[in-house]
């Protein structure tokens, strides 16, 4: 009688033509999503999925996945213009990078009406990482990030408001 790890093998090996250097091919090289791969290979994309799994290969993030979909010309834009990222901030869909960027970063661009280099960080005052209202959004840099407390943070913002 076949143990469940052999009857396991026997499944992912029943089918050659989704070898791991196949569906390396096809899902890195290529850059074809699951689906897409399922419809190629007559199969479903739970099914390759678990293959991609199995073999060891990446899976890709919702923000790849949905980047790599508006690359290849299957859609304008994604499918959801925002989302939560696994760190629980909000991202949102740029059209003109054409990619996924936090929220509160370009909320504040949005405000200062220009890019915000990669070495400006933007602090959300009350730790809320999903409220991304300018009143709750700071600068400061990484060298002093550490050192700005909520505090410091929320005083530097009274002084701007009462000095306008």
């Amino acid at each position: 009688m076949l143990k469940p790890k052999n009857r396991k093998k026997l499944r992912y090996n029943s089918r050659p033509d989704l070898a791991k250097a196949i569906l390396k091919r096809e899902y890195i090289d290529n850059n074809l999503s699951t689906q897409s791969i399922a419809e190629k290979y007559n199969s479903n994309a739970t099914m390759i999925t678990r293959r991609l799994q199995y073999f060891g290969i990446p899976l890709r993030t919702m923000t790849e996945a949905q980047e790599a979909s508006v690359k290849s010309g299957k859609r304008s834009v994604p499918l959801h213009k925002t989302y939560t990222d696994v760190h629980g901030y909000v991202q949102e869909w740029d059209p003109e990078r054409k990619r996924f960027v936090a929220q509160h970063r370009l909320v504040m661009e949005r405000h200062l009406k220009r890019r915000l280099d990669p070495t400006e960080l933007v602090h959300h005052l009350n730790g809320i990482k999903t409220n991304n209202r300018l009143e709750n959004l700071g600068m400061t840099n990484p060298r002093n990030h550490p050192k700005r407390t909520l505090v410091e943070l929320l005083q530097a913002r009274i002084r701007e408001l009462e000095s306008s």
